[in-house]
């Protein structure tokens, strides 16, 4: 087809059309090695295919929760009534960039006259969830614009 063509030629159209096809297979293959290692169990990394293989074998992954942190509140000296860290209070952690946010779950109480005042709680890292709108699961559904409602954390 190419009798004249070399390889010796850097900006020759038959060097153009070798890479073209190189990188044509090169990105093919990788599509192909990502679909094998999702179809196993050991190698799937994407939820969704994970859920689909245990499926396969009966059985129902637990549900995505919310990440939590044991914390200890500690006082510089012995409270003279009872420390009461109410639920909901956010803890930020210490990064200075991007702190993650986590709530309180439950009241932290540091009894009174406590020669160590120290109490640890279970803290929640969620992300406040917005409601755009509710559907009625009839045809031809039209939304409106509403105000937003949220559910952010207490401040």
């Amino acid at each position: 087809m190419f009798p004249d063509w070399t390889d010796f030629n850097v900006a020759n159209f038959g060097n153009i059309l070798l890479e073209m096809y190189a990188f044509v297979g090169d990105v093919l293959t990788f599509y192909q090695d990502n679909q094998a290692r999702e179809s196993r169990l050991l190698t799937a990394t994407q939820r969704k295919n994970l859920i689909g293989l245990t499926k396969l074998l009966g059985f129902r992954p637990a549900g995505a929760r919310a990440a939590t942190a044991e914390e200890v509140f500690t006082l510089a000296a012995p409270p003279a009534a009872d420390v009461v860290v109410r639920q909901g209070m956010r803890v930020l952690t210490a990064s200075v960039t991007e702190p993650v946010a986590f709530q309180l779950l439950a009241d932290v109480v540091i009894p009174a006259g406590a020669s160590r005042p120290t109490a640890t709680g279970t803290l929640e890292h969620s992300e406040p969830q917005d409601q755009l709108f509710a559907s009625t699961g009839l045809p031809n559904q039209v939304v409106l614009p509403a105000t937003r409602t949220s559910t952010a954390l207490p401040r």
